[in-house]
């Protein structure tokens, strides 16, 4: 299998299934039909299924197998990863696999997808929190498909409002997460926000 080594969660790359012999050298009577099962990657936090694209273009998901047409020993596909992490993708129609050499998989790097504010989490310590007591209040920023980004540097604004109303300074980590400190005056319910 060929391919690029790098990929972003969510995003599709074009791959190459070659078949070799046991010298290395394409088997160009391995042509048609056939139906390869990938693995290798695996489920986003989401749940969201790592997928190849069978011969009609549909998507079929890692571990189940997908028809794909050879032309001389050489078929391509696209492939979609959602998972952070670096995955090692094999193939096998059943009788030949890449699992005999690390020359014959290929190695994928995942990275992190664009931060998605509606999947990205608050925590607030204590809880309920007390009057003229600190409150952290911590987002953790995750991509579409729920994977914690492991960097900083986005732009995150934290809004109290209710009982008591701020707009504390955010502190970039620089791990995927930010945090904020205020003190409520006001007992009462606040509602936080981050944008």
């Amino acid at each position: 299998i060929t391919g690029s080594a790098s990929q972003t969660a969510g995003a599709s790359q074009n791959i190459t299934v070659t078949a070799k012999d046991s010298n290395g050298n394409t088997v160009t009577t391995y042509t048609g039909d056939h139906a390869l099962t990938f693995s290798g990657a695996s489920d986003a936090p989401d749940g969201t299924h790592p997928k190849t694209k069978d011969k009609n273009n549909s998507d079929v998901n890692f571990n189940s197998p997908a028809t794909i047409t050879f032309t001389n020993g050489v078929a391509t596909t696209d492939m979609t990863l959602y998972k952070v992490e670096a995955a090692e993708i094999e193939t096998t129609d059943g009788t030949y696999n890449t699992n005999g050499s690390q020359n014959y998989d290929l190695d994928v790097n995942v990275t992190q997808a664009a931060v998605d504010q509606n999947k990205t989490s608050i925590s607030v310590s204590p809880s309920p929190a007390d009057t003229n007591r600190p409150v952290t209040i911590t987002v953790t920023a995750t991509d579409d498909y729920g994977n914690p980004r492991s960097s900083g540097g986005d732009t995150i604004v934290v809004t109290v409002a209710g009982a008591n109303s701020d707009t504390p300074t955010v502190t970039d980590n620089v791990d995927g997460t930010y945090t904020v400190t205020y003190t409520p005056t006001n007992t009462g319910e606040d509602l936080i926000t981050a944008t």
